[in-house]
């Protein structure tokens, strides 16, 4: 059987995604992975247990398939990085993307002027949730360990791995994610990597995101040498592909455990008009272009539906919400603001803390249950509408995927919030086959990316219903509500 191999690199888990080259999931291996607090107070993961989990799942799949796949396909958590030796083994835990104890580095970089050198150069905001400070950080606490190491994010972690060392690679999507990278020109940035402090790291090597010249040769799994490792995406832009959404002005949102809008701009690298959105790269075909998109990321989505279950206690699985919360009337139900991890995009208020309002006597369990799941919803429509101030036109649907997606309660809301037509996926996790479809375009099997995931079709449309009226008076609320709870921080 002929198929491609998706290695989903996430993080909480890692998982190989086979597919048969019609785009039919054939065998899904998943396996947890932890994070740990180093000695620095710094949120961790371990390199090994990430390899090595991802090894076994690969191992488990060629064994229960008992073939070879044409191509092997990455897509992983982007901001996370450690550092290499020259052999490719990790001398540094991997700090993960939700570490924030650089709040205070950021705010002295600010103050200094370093973020219109990125937004210039990088079209990135400085922030914890970037690689680049926490760069700084290490080489502050251990210059020597660190001079003369290999920087490697999560993409370049697993190549490492695939080659027993031999390439150090990554892709502009997860190297557009470090701080350090000059999107316009498609390689690192002198000037940056001098603001971070990283002129004694090594940095890897840019390939395209659809690579010619990759392959596995690795002791570990050496009946896959000479496999083409034919597509490397970070994990957004493999759910944008995977949800048809590469063509200029169309985009995709991802309830995850936070949510991310990615809309794609085409060659045009929009610079944002300010700190509040992000310009990254989609994909690039070769080492002098690229597609760019423009991406906000709400903090807290599925995180906030976990408090309810696990910490409030008001729902014993997601597939209550929706009989639960349906007969709620809107305009009575009180407001939530779900910034347990701070608010993103369009806020950037990383010490807010989440907030509920409007509690009665009347309120009961139905109320809350709503009033959550609206302020995951209220939170994407902010991003939703910063991100269409900077396009030419405006949109009229967007493709939506994750987990969140079953509750179709959620997805009506953002149609009415967001007075869009809201495409459910038929596909609920787009991030893998996004991948395989990357890698079926890579290898000559699909002329267009848009043919390679077209299997993913339109599973039900929400149209904008309702009023108006209490749509605008609902925003309106949930607007004073969020200024109020950012006062508060």
């Amino acid at each position: 059987m002929e198929y491609i191999l998706a290695l989903d690199a996430g993080t909480s888990s890692v998982r190989t995604v086979a597919f048969d080259i019609t785009g039919r999931q054939i065998h899904i291996s998943q396996r947890e992975i932890g994070l740990f607090y180093d000695s620095q107070g710094t949120l961790c993961q371990s390199p090994r247990e990430l390899v090595s989990q991802l090894f076994a799942c690969i191992k488990d799949t060629l064994s229960h398939l008992r073939s070879l796949p044409l191509a092997l396909a990455i897509t992983n958590q982007r901001e996370s990085f450690t550092l290499l030796d020259s052999r490719g083994e990790a001398k540094f835990p991997l700090l993960s993307w939700q570490d924030r104890s650089t709040e205070d580095l950021c705010a002295i970089l600010i103050a200094e002027g370093a973020e219109e050198v990125s937004l210039f150069e990088n079209g990135l905001p400085i922030d914890p949730y970037f690689s680049g400070p926490k760069v700084k950080k290490v080489v502050a606490h251990s210059r020597k360990e660190a001079a003369g190491t290999h920087f490697a994010t999560v993409d370049t972690l697993i190549c490492s791995a695939l080659t027993d060392g031999k390439r150090l690679v990554t892709d502009p999507t997860n190297a557009s994610r470090t701080l350090m990278f000059d999107t316009k020109k498609l390689q690192f940035s002198p000037t940056l990597i001098e603001i971070f402090d990283a002129n004694s790291i090594v940095m890897p090597e840019i390939v395209p995101s659809f690579p010619k010249d990759l392959y596995v040769d690795t002791a570990e799994i050496p009946e896959l040498t000479g496999i083409p490792i034919s597509a490397i995406l970070g994990d957004q832009q493999a759910s944008l592909i995977g949800q048809s959404g590469a063509k200029p002005g169309t985009g995709k949102v991802t309830y995850g455990t936070g949510a991310f809008v990615v809309i794609s701009t085409g060659e045009i690298r929009v610079t944002p008009k300010a700190r509040t959105l992000i310009s990254t790269v989609a994909y690039s075909t070769d080492a002098r272009s690229a597609t760019y998109a423009l991406e906000g990321a709400a903090f807290s989505a599925g995180s906030a539906l976990l408090w309810l279950k696990d910490k409030a206690k008001l729902i014993n699985s997601f597939e209550e919400i929706d009989a639960i919360a349906q007969t709620v009337r809107r305009n009575t139900a009180p407001v939530f603001v779900p910034a347990f991890d701070g608010l993103g995009s369009p806020h950037l208020a990383s010490k807010t803390h989440a907030a509920l309002y409007g509690l009665s006597q009347s309120t009961g369990k139905a109320d809350i249950v709503f009033s959550v799941l609206e302020g995951v919803v209220n939170n994407v429509e902010d991003i939703i509408e910063e991100l269409t101030s900077h396009l030419p036109t405006q949109l009229t649907a967007l493709r939506v995927d994750g987990g969140l997606t079953k509750s179709s309660l959620l997805c009506q809301l953002q149609a009415d919030s967001s007075n869009i037509e809201i495409h459910r996926s038929f596909m609920r996790e787009s991030t893998a086959f996004g991948a395989f479809g990357a890698a079926l375009y890579s290898v000559g099997l699909s002329p267009t990316l848009e043919q390679a995931t077209a299997t993913n079709t339109v599973d039900e449309i929400f149209s904008p219903r309702g009023s108006r009226v209490q749509n605008k008076q609902r925003r309106s609320l949930w607007n004073d509500r969020v200024e109020r709870t950012i006062s508060f921080s």
